[in-house]
């Protein structure tokens, strides 16, 4: 069963933008990352410094060799300093029901 991860982002005053930006410069990687089954990037109507990575992905660790892998390339430390607050991930399973 595919895990779904939800990656949030508060972007400093007025980096918003520029996060957004290096996100979606960043999904044709991420897409072809071993796993990864779906990615879209949401930002909070009511917040928009408030900005999540929605992704989908065949394993936990298939994310968490990715996550390992943007980190070893510096792309994490990139993101991380566009933020006023750490990033958060959650790993969310699907619930069945009838």
């Amino acid at each position: 069963m595919s895990i779904h991860v939800i990656t949030a982002f508060h972007a400093k005053p007025d980096q918003a933008d520029d996060l957004i930006a290096l996100l979606v410069r960043s999904i044709p990687d991420s897409r072809a990352h071993e796993g990864c089954e779906d990615i879209s990037i949401r930002q909070d109507q009511d917040d928009p410094a408030h900005v999540l990575s929605l992704t989908t992905w065949t394993t936990r660790r298939h994310y968490e060799e990715y996550l390992a892998w943007r980190t070893d390339m510096g792309d994490t430390a990139i993101f991380e300093a566009l933020l006023d607050q750490p990033m958060s991930i959650s790993y969310l399973s699907d619930i069945s029901f009838s």
